[in-house]
């Protein structure tokens, strides 16, 4: 009983797994419908067209309307434009690591209070200023700011150009070198060309790159990642023109070799036929003589016995009183 007792307990502190539907009433908002009366003075829709004077005046004001928005959306965008790049900008020089390595400090320091100086500008004095002033100031910025970027991205990007380069110029040798054996055809001068085009390319890359070894970040590189690739391309485009040369036709046979050999063959066939003819029309000259000898004999046995058949025919035919 004790034991049950303690089961029981046990049961009755576990806790008991349950659904519990609650219901929730969701308020939709009903929409309305507003009906105003609209009140037509004048002529309404059966106003005469605008023509002459009045015409000329709508125009004019249309017009007006027009270059007055164009000048509105133009101050909007040039003022959008500065403070879109100052707050960039401005946040990129306090978090990027690759601007920080490629300005100094005192750089850094010196053109965010440059840019902070705009903003205040921006929300101060220069509120009710024109796209044009906006766009000077913006123009000033990025004189300072651009070369920073661009050091930025050359740093990020040359290591990558280079060693995609590489792997692709030593394929390149490795391709001119097999030509002497998968392609013969292609001539020891081509193939020097192609690898003299090669090699100059790898002295004038490897110049380059010595240069901007000796130059510190912040400095201007000695060459940017593009020159690199378009040199590269020239190069390239060289290679694969050599290398798709097509293997040379064998030489044809000589015009008149062709034609005596086929002279020669014309003239065994007429030989042969000629001979061919000699001896069909001297068997038939044979055949044709004893095939005389025994027609004659046939149409003389033909002669005598149709004149014998014509006899017993007319003996047949006597009347009876000439038998008695």
């Amino acid at each position: 009983t004790a034991g049950n007792a303690t089961a029981n307990a046990t049961e009755a502190a576990a806790p008991v797994n349950r659904t519990v539907f609650v219901k929730k009433t969701i308020q939709v908002p009903r929409r309305k419908v507003f009906q105003v009366a609209l009140n037509v003075t004048g002529a309404g829709p059966r106003h005469p067209p605008l023509s002459g004077e009045p015409m000329k005046e709508a125009q004019a004001h249309l017009a007006a309307w027009v270059a007055a928005e164009t000048v509105k959306a133009a101050t909007a965008k040039a003022k959008n434009d500065l403070e879109a790049y100052i707050i960039s900008t401005r946040e990129k020089l306090e978090t990027n690591e690759a601007l920080q390595q490629v300005s100094s400090e005192e750089a850094r320091v010196k053109f965010i209070e440059q840019l902070t100086e705009a903003e205040d500008w921006l929300y101060g004095d220069g509120e009710a200023e024109a796209a044009a002033a906006f766009s000077a100031r913006l123009a000033e910025l990025k004189a300072v700011g651009e070369p920073i970027a661009r050091r930025a991205a050359e740093l990020e990007l040359r290591p990558q150009v280079l060693a995609a380069v590489k792997e692709q110029s030593e394929a390149a040798e490795k391709l001119v070198a097999s030509w002497a054996e998968t392609k013969p055809w292609i001539s020891d001068s081509d193939a020097k060309a192609a690898s003299d085009k090669l090699e100059g390319f790898k002295q004038w890359l490897q110049g380059q790159v010595e240069v901007q070894q000796k130059k510190e970040p912040t400095e201007e590189p000695a060459f940017v990642a593009m020159d690199v690739v378009t040199k590269w391309e020239g190069v390239q485009k060289a290679l694969r023109k050599t290398d798709s040369k097509r293997k040379p036709k064998p030489p044809k046979p000589a015009v008149n070799e062709t034609a005596s050999a086929a002279n020669e063959t014309s003239a065994e066939g007429v030989e042969g036929a000629g001979a061919d003819d000699a001896g069909a029309a001297a068997d038939k000259g044979q055949g044709g003589g004893s095939g005389d000898a025994a027609g004659a004999g046939q149409q003389e046995g033909a002669d005598s016995s149709s004149g014998g058949s014509s006899t017993a025919a007319e003996d047949d035919e006597l009347p009876l009183h000439e038998e008695l």
